[in-house]
């Protein structure tokens, strides 16, 4: 652990020893829980999502929170079983994706994974910096 430590000693013999620990600063996004827009002090940015759900059909917001219940909190990973859906709902589904992936809420990861974008749905504070990365990093 980063720590600082400090001694004085005065003429009588009475010494004073102090120890001070570095204070870990997360780049996480300045809300808790849900998006807002804006930065926090580190730089690091947030996405306003009651403006995207705005802006999204209802639909799409169901389809959203869907995927929310089968969200994990360690790595914004969502696993949803559209391969075994009908032909029509999957056709619907894909169309809802289409439009939650043109706001940048999700993105498909492999078949049935999708990922939350972490500006919007923020993960555990230690595991946001490496969900960002792979967010960036997903076509």
């Amino acid at each position: 652990m980063n720590s600082i430590t400090s001694t004085v000693k005065f003429a009588n013999d009475e010494e004073i020893v102090t120890s001070t620990r570095k204070k870990h600063m997360y780049d996480i996004p300045p809300y808790s829980c849900w998006g807002e827009a804006g930065e926090n002090r580190n730089g690091t940015s947030g996405e306003d999502f009651i403006e995207i759900m705005n802006h999204l059909s209802e639909p799409a917001l169901k389809f959203f929170f869907n995927l929310m219940e089968e969200y994990d909190v360690s790595n914004n990973m969502c696993v949803y079983p559209y391969s075994q859906q009908t032909p029509y709902r999957k056709k619907k589904l894909s169309k809802f994706y289409q439009e939650l992936r043109r706001f940048k809420v999700v993105k498909r990861i492999k078949t049935d994974h999708y990922l939350i974008n972490p500006e919007i749905k923020r993960p555990i504070f230690k595991e946001y910096i490496h969900v960002l990365q792979r967010w960036k990093s997903t076509k």
